[in-house]
């Protein structure tokens, strides 16, 4: 029997957005041959193991191995696409899905939350009373994929905000 493990099987090409929202940029492959007497042997890197990201990849997969480990990687994006591993007469098909990152979008909400608080949008902050405190908000910001996922970005090292003040 062969088995193929796969790290994921939805990839961004590395330049992408989606990438630093967290989505993965390759697939580590490992392919694991059962023999007859029941013996387990990773074939990964085995020279009689192919590893084949073209005729599925539709010219979008890119293989790559270096030590004892065999990746996949996105080049651009296409809707799906397959790896096709094949040892000692077996073969096994693994789908690949390869997204980008489509929109981003912020929200406001008001702060401190409360059932319902992401339902309702903030747009102007107002003082409070007669007093010098101002109303607070939360910020909500989205990327959605090409294969409509959205990921929340809100605290990602990669997502900056800016607030200034009315002009």
């Amino acid at each position: 029997a062969l088995n193929v493990n796969v790290s994921t099987q939805v990839i961004a090409p590395a330049t992408s957005a989606a990438v630093l929202a967290g989505v993965a940029g390759e697939v580590r492959v490992r392919v694991t041959a059962t023999f007859e007497d029941g013996t387990q042997q990773d074939v990964t890197l085995d020279p009689r193991t192919t590893i084949d990201v073209d005729t599925f990849g539709f010219g979008a997969l890119v293989l790559s191995s270096s030590g004892t480990a065999a990746t996949v990687s996105a080049t651009r994006v296409v809707q799906t696409g397959a790896i096709v591993v094949s040892f000692g007469g077996l073969n096994e098909t693994v789908p690949i899905s390869m997204v980008d990152a489509a929109q981003l979008s912020m929200s406001v909400h008001p702060y401190p939350e409360f059932p319902g608080s992401d339902q309702v949008s903030v747009s102007t902050l107002r003082r409070i009373a007669n007093t010098d405190t101002f109303q607070q908000a939360r910020l909500s910001v989205k990327l959605a994929l090409t294969n409509g996922q959205m990921v929340d970005v809100t605290l990602n090292a990669a997502t900056q905000v800016v607030v200034s003040p009315p002009s």
